[in-house]
């Protein structure tokens, strides 16, 4: 394996191989990495208006107001890259935002790539990021999900989330605990699969 050194991406870092093989770099991100985040959040937009069939009214390199704090490492408590060692281009974000809604409760967000997801990323990120969290000392991430699919509720409720709705009958704040080990836990693990699925989605961060 190439060290970090001889990889285009400067250390502090971690790397991962995902389940096809490939190589993954995990490292805290920098005041100095906003444009590459302002990258990665513009291609989530561009993501969002296509899904919606708006690809026509959205510039690609223009992020969204209510976007705009996700590409800003110093609104974070807490934020990590997932990078293509070789190329150093960033891949996904977690971040924890430094808005503390009750003790021990943290707001997280997640975002890969659109082109790269279902490969892994995501599963590390949230891992490495639950980490950071415990050396926090959080005990739980608290997402604000729109309801698709009955049957994610009922699964997340099923192994130890706490729901409650807010908004609308649609709208939840999912509790997840945060593993105390290694992994995602059975909770964190059900959270991203649902998300992954379309089941939960996830709403935008308040700012």
């Amino acid at each position: 394996m190439r060290s970090g050194a001889e990889l285009d991406v400067a250390p502090p870092l971690e790397l991962e191989r995902l389940a096809g093989g490939e190589l993954l770099a995990i490292r805290s991100a920098e005041e100095h990495d906003a444009p590459l985040l302002r990258d990665l959040v513009a291609d989530y937009a561009q993501a969002r208006r296509r899904g919606r069939h708006l690809g026509w009214m959205g510039i690609s390199h223009r992020v969204p107001r209510s976007l705009q704090p996700l590409a800003a490492p110093a609104e974070q408590e807490e934020c990590l890259l997932a990078i293509e060692p070789r190329s150093g281009r960033v891949l996904g974000m977690a971040s924890i935002s430094r808005r503390h809604q009750e003790h021990g409760v943290a707001s997280p967000w997640l975002l890969v790539r659109d082109g790269f997801r279902r490969r892994g990323i995501g599963t590390v990120l949230l891992e490495h990021l639950a980490v950071r969290a415990r050396l926090h000392e959080y005990e739980r991430f608290r997402v604000r999900v729109v309801v698709s699919e009955q049957r994610m509720l009922e699964l997340m409720r099923g192994v130890g989330a706490g729901c409650r709705p807010v908004g609308s009958l649609r709208e939840i704040d999912a509790d997840v605990p945060i593993p105390g080990e290694e992994g995602l836990g059975v909770a964190l693990g059900a959270a991203l699969w649902a998300v992954a699925r379309g089941g939960l989605v996830p709403m935008l961060p308040e700012r």
